[in-house]
Parts: structure tokens; sequence; C-alpha cells
């Protein structure tokens, strides 16, 4: 899956501002991956280095903090605005600069862990938490340096998958572990269908090569991939989630507030035809239509796996 990664920091970027008001769902999954992790880990498990990829306006991040007070917090994302939000948020001074709109991920190589690692927590509290500006599939750290990483609904935004996750195991020390969750198959599967539909009434030639939204990879798939990248002990839940909304169109809206739109390369310039949009929303509202509105299924996945032998 090729994603415009271009159109992918252009549209969180522009929702950053007001990401937390409308986030609902993603608010919900994160809390959902959170405890998946925080019931197994004792005294002695407590990760001392934790990175947060897809970090988004720190709210995962906030909660990491609360949940791991002496630990050292490493919050990546690939749009600026979102970091800046988180940043506003968080309220700590980092131990070196944000990265910038035009700061090349490359050119960021955070310190080896040091002696104020290891201060006590009331000598580093302003100095624990970390931002940075750089791509899933090109993390800027040295290898074996992070006790946990962790992610919440990101991996639907990354094209090479086998890349991401091969970094994320290059950063994990031995025995680390990989958290994550993201949207599966059956995301959205009422949208894609009125879409598809809706392309059929109209008898638009433009339907074989059109991308009718997100695709997003099966359970299997990403646990081959883990497997594959060297992951072991892997763990899956899968959960599927009906959200209802008022109208067709605030779900679009919503999805394209939050930064969700369509970010795959096939996506044509035609795809918001207003022809295309009215046969889609009626046929929408026909087959998923209820009195409180319309429906939209979201399957999440929760996968968990460590860096081991």
């Amino acid at each position: 899956m090729r994603i415009n990664k271009k159109k992918v920091q252009k549209n969180f970027s522009a929702a950053a501002a007001i990401y937390d008001h409308i986030s609902c769902l993603q608010r919900e999954v994160s809390q959902m991956l959170l405890s998946c992790l925080l019931p197994h880990l004792s005294s002695r498990q407590v990760p001392l280095r934790i990175l947060d990829i897809g970090t988004g306006t720190g709210l995962t991040l906030l909660d990491l903090a609360a949940s791991f007070p002496d630990s050292q917090l490493h919050g990546l994302d690939l749009a600026y605005d979102m970091l800046r939000q988180a940043q506003r948020k968080l309220n700590y001074t980092t131990a070196y600069p944000a990265a910038s709109p035009t700061t090349s991920p490359g050119q960021f190589s955070p310190a080896p862990p040091s002696a104020e690692a290891n201060a006590p927590p009331s000598t580093r509290a302003n100095r624990r938490l970390f931002l940075l500006q750089a791509d899933a599939e090109n993390l800027p750290y040295r290898s074996s340096v992070f006790d946990l990483v962790l992610s919440n609904l990101t991996y639907q935004w990354v094209s090479d998958h086998d890349l991401a996750f091969g970094e994320v195991w290059r950063v994990l020390k031995w025995g680390g572990k990989f958290l994550f969750s993201t949207f599966g198959q059956g995301t959205l599967s009422e949208l894609h269908a009125a879409f598809r539909q809706a392309y059929q009434r109209v008898g638009s030639s433009e339907e074989a090569g059109q991308s009718h939204g997100q695709a997003f990879l099966s359970s299997g798939e990403l646990r081959a991939m883990l497997r594959n990248c060297g992951f072991s002990n892997l763990k899956l839940k899968e959960y599927t989630m009906l959200r209802t909304y008022p109208t067709v169109r605030s779900l679009l809206m919503e999805l394209k507030t939050t930064g969700a739109s369509n970010a795959t390369l096939s996506r044509s310039a035609g795809l918001g035809g207003r022809r295309i949009l009215r046969e889609m929303e009626n046929y929408y509202q026909e087959q998923f239509g209820h009195e409180w509105g319309i429906s939209a299924t979201y399957q999440v996945i929760l996968m968990e796996g460590e860096k081991g032998e």
C-alpha cells in the first residue's frame, strides 16, 4: 500500500488544534492499549525508556508519564503541528531541541543513555519527556535503547510495514516489548461498500483504478510481518467497534477533521465528485441507516510482541 506521506502530514497538522475534541475513538483505543500493558508489569519490569510512535497531541504520552513517573519518555510524530500541541500539553522542557518543520528526521540522533537518565526523578522531572518530528519508517535512534515501544492507531498510515516494524525491533533492547493498535480490514466497510455501489450506479470508468478509502491489513498479515521481523511471544486481540453518526456527511467530516481522510496515492481527485458523493450517501443511508442516523464499523487490532531469541 503506497501512502502519500506529505498528505498524511498535512492532514494531521491541519487537524491538530481541534484533534482532542473530536478524537473520542482514538482516545478509547489508547485506553484499551494501555489496559493490555499495565496489569502485566511488575515492579521489576518497569520500562526505563519508552517510545510512543505517532504520539499526536500527547494524550497517550501523558498517560504513560502518570503510569511510569520514573521513566524517560519519547514521543515521535510525522506532523509538526501535532507535536506543538503535545508540547503545550505536556508543559515540559526537552533536553534537546524539538524538530522544526524544515528539519530532516535523519539529522536527529538522540543522546544515548547517560548519567542524567539515572538521576532522581526530582532532578530530572522536566527532562524526561522528549518530542521529535520523524517518520516511523526511519526512527532516528540508536539500536537497542528502548525497553518499550508503543503506538496507537498509527500504522495504518505507513507504506512499508516490514521496514517500520524492523525499525522498532532495531531500537528495542533484548526482551523489550512492542505494543500497538491499528485498524483492520473491516474498518469503514460500510463506506467502502457505498462508494463501490456509487461507481456502479454512475457507471464511472474510473472505478477499476479507484481507491474507495484507506486499505487496511488483516491480523494474519500483521502477525506474519512481526514474526518475519524477529518478534516473538506474539499476542493478538481484535475488537469490532460500532459507531453511530447523524448523517453520512458527519462521518466524512469527522474523518477529514481528525486527519484520517484517504491518503493512498491511488486516490483520484474526482473521488468527491458531486454525483458520486450523492449516490454514495443515498446507498449508505439505504443500507446502513436507522432511526438514530447511520452506522460505521471500526475493526481494531491490538498486538504485542517481544524482541527475544
